[in-house]
């Protein structure tokens, strides 16, 4: 409970100074939270406009959703069929479709460069990259995505890691600023009057407080519980808030919150200062990943209610209240299902298996992961750093490359994800070309319905399978 608790603290925490800068300065768009706030509008809007959008999402909903049926009831194994004629022995390996219209929605919202960029990043990654891997019999002939990833994700990672902070620091003045109600908080002048603004925004004091309480917390916890040191612990915060800040503008630009990517980092990172110590390179990357996804959901949920008007002090007061709830929620259905070690093994959980891999791999230090490995970070980070200066120095150049994050993340996720992104950004970049008036009044509505239709039709087909597997 209190580990669980305390993670989720230091996420949402760690989410107030990047809301200032992802949201009110950088307007990143995060897709999800478009889709989110043009739903609201839409249902709580009137007029002929109004009725128009409603019915274009309604529409595109049901369309998702039929859509996500038919390949849960046998679709998916008719278009195997006919992707293994197509594709021959490619099929099952990297390069395949599924036909996932959340993807495509998300596309449409998210524009073409970005799109363009996974898509680029993707075929050169699945379709050159691992097959080189295969030739050189670094991995078995046929490999499969879980087989491969644990060699792409490297030089992926290492991309949109130095690309977000070297982003990130240029922004420094902007950084200043936000954190600038600290210095004020121990400032003995008389306390100045607050802006409108800062009213209702989250006060950075809050962030100070939650990032101090959870260090401490989680620093005994960790050495209690686990056996692992205290200035590890500290290590382990510090790199986490660098790390949430790559995972939060992946989720705002890319709609994918990579948790499980910058958790390899920390994992590669104590892989060098502790090695020998498996313990404390896994629970390390747990705290990077649980505080980065709840970074991430506060941030998601936060520009929704920038694009309508709500009050930032009062979202973080209730998504903070929630902590509390989803503490006790998540504990205790795990323990339902998992009463002990033992019935672990029921479960494949081959998330989970990769993590403990990684961690017996890196405990016994960073020489023993393999020079291809270590080749791919550092052309990762050199390719990273210049997709952000190249742009921000040679402007005209810069607007033909790919973006960091886009490139970098489809070395993280299958080849077809990539391609449903594209093709949802070729779809909404031929209707603002063909339909200009049209697409900028329904396709956003369309891609948002389209986005919450398959979500929930999946959710409902999910619960309705472990239904069937406990009866």
């Amino acid at each position: 409970f209190a580990w669980i608790f305390f993670i989720a603290v230091l996420g949402v925490t760690m989410a107030i100074p990047m809301k200032r800068q992802m949201i009110n300065i950088e307007q990143i768009r995060f897709p999800d939270s478009i889709a989110t706030a043009e739903t609201l509008k839409v249902l709580y809007s009137e007029g002929k406009k109004a009725a128009g959008q409603a019915k274009a999402l309604l529409y595109s909903a049901l369309f998702s959703a039929a859509n996500a049926i038919a390949m849960a009831a046998g679709g998916e194994r008719w278009l195997g069929v006919v992707q293994q004629h197509i594709f021959g022995n490619w099929y099952q390996r990297t390069i395949f479709f599924k036909w996932d219209l959340m993807f495509v929605g998300a596309g449409a919202l998210i524009g073409m460069k970005t799109s363009l960029s996974l898509f680029i990043g993707g075929t050169i990654c699945w379709a050159l990259y691992v097959p080189w891997l295969e030739s050189q019999e670094l991995l078995p002939a046929g490999a499969g995505y879980r087989e491969s990833v644990s060699w792409t994700l490297w030089g992926g990672t290492a991309c949109m890691v130095v690309a977000s902070i070297v982003a990130f620091l240029f922004q420094w003045k902007s950084i200043v600023r936000s954190f600038s109600s600290l210095g004020a908080m121990f400032s003995l002048s008389k306390k100045r009057e607050l802006t409108d603004v800062e009213k209702i925004e989250t006060p950075m004091s809050w962030f100070l407080a939650g990032q101090l309480i959870s260090l401490a917390a989680l620093g005994y916890l960790a050495h209690a519980s686990f056996d692992v040191p205290y200035w590890m612990s500290c290590i382990a915060v510090v790199i986490s808030f660098f790390l949430a800040l790559v995972v939060c503008r992946i989720t705002g630009e890319a709609n994918i919150t990579p948790t499980g990517a910058m958790g390899k980092v920390t994992q590669l990172i104590f892989g060098g200062i502790a090695p020998g110590h498996v313990t404390a390179n896994l629970m390390a990357a747990n705290i990077t990943s649980g505080a980065s996804s709840s970074s991430a959901d506060l941030l998601v949920d936060l520009k929704v209610g920038y694009l309508l008007g709500a009050n930032p002090r009062k979202q973080f007061i209730a998504q903070f209240s929630g902590i509390f709830l989803g503490t006790l929620v998540s504990v205790l259905a795990f323990r339902s299902m998992v009463p002990d070690a033992n019935a672990l093994q029921s479960f494949n959980a081959p998330g989970a298996r990769t993590w403990a891999a990684t961690a017996e791999a890196l405990g016994m230090g960073f020489s023993h992961l393999h020079s291809i490995k270590v080749l791919s970070i550092i052309a990762g980070g050199i390719l990273g750093l210049i997709l952000v200066l190249i742009p921000r120095y040679l402007p005209r150049t810069g607007k033909w490359l790919p973006t960091p994050i886009g490139f970098g993340l489809a070395w993280a996720i299958q080849w077809n994800d990539s391609f449903l992104f594209f093709a949802g950004a070729v779809l909404g970049w031929t209707a603002d070309r063909l339909f200009k008036d049209k697409s900028r009044e329904y396709k956003i509505p369309s891609a948002s319905g389209i986005i919450a239709g398959a979500a929930l039709t999946g959710m409902a087909i999910l619960m309705f399978s472990i239904y069937q597997t406990a009866h």
